[in-house]
């Protein structure tokens, strides 16, 4: 899986405690919308734990 972090869109990217990623794997891509560093972690996570656990 990768997890594309937007540097270009406002309150993205590094230094601030909100990020806008596109979570793509081999049969998907998700982007999802601004939240904060920790809700995105949780959806990496969430989305991983689908990928290793079907």
């Amino acid at each position: 899986m990768i997890c594309a972090n937007s540097l270009k869109s406002a309150g993205a990217g590094f230094g601030t405690d909100t990020n806008i990623v596109t979570l793509i794997t081999k049969n998907s891509e998700e982007s999802l919308e601004l939240m904060s560093k920790e809700q995105v972690a949780h959806k990496i996570l969430d989305k991983l734990l689908a990928i290793v656990q079907p």
